[in-house]
């Protein structure tokens, strides 16, 4: 994967903080040039604990924007282990899902 960003995230539980690196690939155009992907990645708490996931988009800025709304949905499967915070704070700096209203 070819990196584009990367964020350090802190996992609390029972007394001890681990890292999650989350990571976020350049967008790239499928082989039948249809469509644009970008993958992404979250690695930790535990070495060798990696989850991999991919999302398409229309054009290269809806594949970022994808990935980025996606990426709380699947921390959120770490709440159950502790608590997730990004210097400090409680909201880990990504984009929530919302919908473009009209005029």
């Amino acid at each position: 994967m070819d990196m584009i960003a990367e964020r350090e995230l802190a996992l609390h539980a029972s007394g001890d903080t681990k890292t999650i690196v989350v990571r976020l690939g350049r967008p790239e155009l499928e082989a039948k040039g249809q469509n644009w992907r970008v993958l992404y990645e979250i690695q930790g708490p535990d070495a060798g604990d990696v989850r991999r996931g991919m999302v398409r988009g229309e054009d290269s800025m809806q594949a970022v924007v994808l990935a980025l709304q996606i990426l709380p949905a699947e921390l959120a499967a770490f709440s159950r282990r502790g608590e997730l915070t990004w210097l400090g704070e409680r909201d880990l700096g990504f984009l929530p899902v919302s919908r473009a209203e009209g005029p």
